[in-house]
């Protein structure tokens, strides 16, 4: 039995919500209609009440499909070029660095960015028509980011 997009989604979101919160001890949330406000962009963030402002729009997705590789050199915009494009529009309108964070079914989660990590892990970089997407297992870098 499949489980349905949203419902994928929601689930990934609060993956991520629990690896942020035992990473950074914040209580980190899935954000007021998944960012579909004029106060809160994103899928997961820190809400007023903690007193803390994230650094990061951070965007979440699931797919079961190859989204990395599937028209990446093609003159069309892949879906992960579509899914950073969101996210740095996101990030712009709350003043924040863009972070996606994606996973493909039974994947691990990939975290990208648009700054280079000064480590020694594995990276993959996306250089395409202006766009620079830095990824990396989020599990391998999730300690090295300063969120707050």
């Amino acid at each position: 039995m499949s489980i349905d997009s949203k419902a994928k989604g929601t689930k990934a979101e609060t993956e991520v919500v629990k690896k942020l919160q035992e990473v950074t001890g914040l209580a980190w949330a899935r954000s007021p209609l998944s960012g579909a406000t004029s106060y809160c962009k994103g899928d997961v963030w820190l809400p007023p009440t903690t007193g803390k402002i994230s650094k990061y729009c951070i965007e979440v997705k699931w797919y079961e499909d190859d989204q990395i590789t599937c028209n990446l050199l093609n003159q069309t915009e892949s879906q992960i070029e579509k899914w950073w494009a969101q996210t740095v529009r996101e990030a712009g309108q709350m003043n924040a660095k863009p972070m996606l964070i994606f996973r493909k079914n039974r994947g691990k989660f990939i975290v990208g960015v648009s700054d280079k990590l000064n480590c020694d892990v594995n990276c993959l970089t996306l250089e395409k028509n202006k766009t620079i997407i830095y990824m990396y297992l989020l599990e391998e870098v999730i300690n090295l980011f300063e969120f707050i």
